[in-house]
């Protein structure tokens, strides 16, 4: 289900830049949720998602 939403999201902002802050906090969520249920793999996939927009404001 989180690969679902990370697909949707990935593409949404493949297609307008527009979407890029909201990509960059759900790879941050996601990445939060997998590190607290002892994830590794897939708390770096995100974390590292997330660490590419971090020029990216706080909202």
């Amino acid at each position: 289900m989180l690969e679902d939403a990370y697909t949707i999201m990935r593409e949404l902002y493949e297609k307008d830049p527009l979407y890029r802050e909201d990509f960059a906090i759900m790879a941050l969520n996601f990445g939060t949720f997998y590190y607290e249920a002892y994830r590794l793999k897939e708390t770096l996939r995100y974390l590292r998602k997330a660490l590419e927009h971090r020029d990216v404001p706080p909202m």
